[in-house]
């Protein structure tokens, strides 16, 4: 996979992560807990990537490292959401999971 294709996944991994968790868990998860922690971090290594593809000649190897750090904190996001995914499965209803996913599915086409 090339380079720039990672960056492009990395990018649209967060917007999907974003949107599933404020719909699941509203704005308030998002905003006040540890995933808001994984966002700031997330946002920081953005902007490092920005940063080191403005430059003349962007060093390959750092930008290589720094799409390899999106990535783990993007898993570190996924797999809370899947957590959080699996409580909540336990307190709803056959119908309630049926609705959910279809609606998560929806999000993700």
């Amino acid at each position: 996979m090339s380079l720039r294709t990672k960056i492009i996944l990395s990018f649209l991994g967060v917007i999907v992560i974003g949107a599933i968790l404020i719909m699941i868990f509203g704005s308030r998860l998002v905003r006040g807990t540890i995933i808001d922690s994984l966002s700031s971090q997330l946002q920081e290594e953005r902007r490092l990537l920005v940063r080191e593809l403005k430059q003349d000649s962007p060093d390959p190897v750092l930008l290589g490292r720094i799409v390899e750090r999106i990535n783990l904190l993007q898993l570190e996001a996924q797999n809370k959401v899947v957590g959080h995914l699996l409580e909540a499965k336990k307190f709803s209803n056959r119908t309630n999971r049926k609705n959910f996913f279809r609606l998560c599915w929806s999000v993700l086409k």
